[in-house]
């Protein structure tokens, strides 16, 4: 079963519901929770990442740059661990189409029909470099004239192994995908594809890897 992105958008206040919603199907899912690869972050630390998103989003609400900062970083590694949830969820042999959507996360398929949907989307040429602020880097595609969005997904593991992979970013402009918050001086790998019509779903890029400076 292909991993669907978790629905990870919108204000604090809903992402932290959703994360919330997420976490107590996880663990109410009983035998699911056997056997637990040590490649995928734990339910409790799963929660403890959602404490510290809550905590440093009550923080910044006062505006401190370094808060704010430190909340950025929380949700990335909140919502990070979420998507290697779900992407080791999906990559059992057991059929968990009702926990995943128990955590909110649609498994219905993002194709409706069109008969030529998947041959109209191409791999995407990823091209992957850093940028002069720290732990920054910009992803980048050929231009398309149509109206597609890009995903970029990253994992800072093997990656050979997909449940170590996450969505980083979305994108409407595929010239210019910048992506903050790495921790310089680490190697990450890159993927992206493209959705396009009617939520059709294109093949991933290949993958690079790159230190992050």
């Amino acid at each position: 079963m292909a991993s669907p992105t978790v629905p990870f958008y919108g204000k604090d206040t809903d992402r932290l519901a959703r994360l919330a919603i997420a976490y107590k199907a996880l663990a109410e899912s009983g035998p699911f929770l056997k056997d637990w690869p040590a490649t995928v972050a734990t339910p409790a630390m799963f929660k403890q990442r959602i404490d510290s998103y809550q905590s440093a989003f009550q923080d910044a609400i006062h505006f401190d740059r370094r808060a704010i900062a430190l909340r950025i970083a929380a949700s990335d590694e909140a919502g990070a661990t979420w998507q290697r949830i779900v992407n080791y969820a999906c990559a059992t042999e057991q059929d968990n189409r009702d926990l995943l959507e128990g955590m909110g996360v649609s498994t219905k398929s993002r194709r409706t029909g069109l008969a030529n949907a998947s041959t109209e989307l191409q791999s995407p040429d990823l091209s992957v470099a850093n940028l002069d602020q720290k732990g920054a880097v910009r992803a980048c595609c050929s231009r398309e004239r149509r109206r597609y969005t890009f995903e970029v997904w990253v994992t800072e593991s093997d990656p050979r192994i997909d449940e170590g992979w996450y969505h980083k970013a979305s994108f409407g402009d595929c010239s210019k995908m910048d992506m903050h918050g790495f921790q310089s001086g680490k190697e990450y790998s890159f993927r992206c594809r493209i959705i396009g019509r009617d939520n059709a779903v294109g093949p991933w890029s290949h993958t690079i890897t790159l230190m992050v400076t």
